[in-house]
């Protein structure tokens, strides 16, 4: 491995003004060398010991256009083929380089740095994408096909679709859907840290659900569970809160960015960023295994749909040319039209009661589907597989339990 660095002494404090004179500087520094043998012609230190070979050439200056023409420059070029011991050496020589006097100095070539990058970006890319994948499993399954109008802000849905022409294999092409694969790394975890404020933050505050709520109860525990937390925030405070996963995920962030822009990396920093990985990755197989169990408590489900409502009415708001305006629709009027729709037909499927016969009379479909969801879970519509009287393939059957 080589490691090289271009060093200029721009202010004259440098006293080493040739090679011979630069490399009895270095072989002056007890710390860096152990056995050195010093070749003037060939600007050559050898360390039989370290098993390492360090090469000075005087860099050229008199053609410089700004700054200080006729200052000493030099380029150090080390190899050594022992990582730990360069990885130190590298250090120590810079650290040496500007305490003689070199004010300004750059790194050429850092194979040391490109190992280490080249050992750890498998690992964040396999964990950013272990991550990505359970965020598709979980909100899909949970929250259904729109849940990135709940999950994500405005501003980071409105990054997405700028970015939509960064793949030209799969994404630009609309071949595959982009809401998960184009989301920046910060906010990719940040959108699992604070989930558990999504849903809360919506939770229905309706004093006559809360007293049907306490009415019911036979358990005040579960009650003050349910009213107060949610299966989703306890689901993500288990998961993740209470397991720092903020805090190693901004950790990570800072290496992720050092791999994205060819940052130095030291072995130090590559132990850390591995162990940072494999929490965080114990941390989604831990959710993973507690998704099966999981399920949406009530008072999620109603947060739930006061959000989708609420984006309903925003789009209502937002939209001013006369078409697609929808409204949301009420317990009681779903269930008035539906028994209007199977009195008058001899099949009411799932699509068509939502797009055709809600739809027309301008309800929004999205608030219709969560309505029904959560109306089926709490047994009162019922939802079945049927054979379709008007196609080849099964379809959903809808009616009153």
């Amino acid at each position: 491995m080589i490691f090289e660095i271009l060093c200029l002494d721009k202010a004259e404090q440098v006293k080493s003004r040739t090679v011979k004179t630069f490399l009895y500087a270095l072989m002056a520094n007890d710390n860096l060398f152990e056995k050195p043998m010093m070749d003037v012609g060939k600007g050559e230190i050898t360390d039989s010991q370290k098993k390492l070979q360090l090469n000075i050439n005087q860099f050229p200056t008199d053609k410089m256009l700004t700054g200080e023409r006729y200052s000493v420059a030099f380029t150090i070029s080390v190899k050594c083929d022992q990582t730990k011991t360069i990885d130190m050496f590298r250090v120590d020589l810079v650290d040496y380089i500007k305490a003689i006097g070199f004010s300004n100095v750059r790194i050429l070539l850092d194979e040391v740095s490109a190992k280490f990058a080249a050992s750890l970006y498998p690992k964040v890319y396999s964990l950013e994408n272990q991550v990505r994948t359970f965020m598709i499993n979980f909100f899909l399954k949970n929250l259904g096909t729109n849940w990135t109008k709940l999950a994500m802000s405005g501003d980071t849905l409105e990054k997405i679709k700028k970015r939509k022409h960064n793949d030209k294999i799969f994404i630009a092409n609309n071949r595959i859907d982009s809401d998960v694969a184009l989301i920046d790394f910060d906010e990719l975890g940040r959108i699992l840290y604070n989930e558990n404020s999504i849903l809360s933050s919506k939770k229905t505050d309706n004093v006559a659900i809360l007293i049907e709520k306490i009415s019911l109860a036979t358990d005040l525990n579960a009650l003050k569970s349910e009213v107060l937390e949610g299966n989703f925030y306890k689901y993500f405070k288990d998961c993740f809160t209470q397991k720092d996963f903020q805090s190693k995920w901004y950790e990570l962030y800072y290496y992720r960015n050092k791999l994205a822009h060819n940052g130095s990396f030291s072995q130090e920093e590559i132990d850390t960023c591995t162990a940072i990985c494999d929490s965080i990755s114990a941390i989604i197989d831990t959710a993973y295994e507690k998704l099966d169990t999981f399920k949406l408590s009530t008072s999620d489900q109603e947060a739930l749909m006061a959000a989708v409502n609420e984006f309903a009415s925003e789009t209502l708001q937002d939209s001013f040319h006369g078409s697609s305006l929808y409204s949301t629709i009420t317990e009681d009027i779903l269930l008035e039209e539906l028994q209007n729709a199977q009195n008058k037909l001899p099949f009411v499927g799932l699509r068509h009661f939502v797009v055709e016969w809600l739809g027309k009379q301008g309800y929004d479909f999205d608030a219709s589907f969560t309505l029904i969801n959560y109306l089926e879970d709490k047994g009162i519509v019922k939802l079945t597989k049927v054979d379709n009287p008007y196609g080849d393939y099964q379809t959903t059957k809808i009616s009153i339990a």
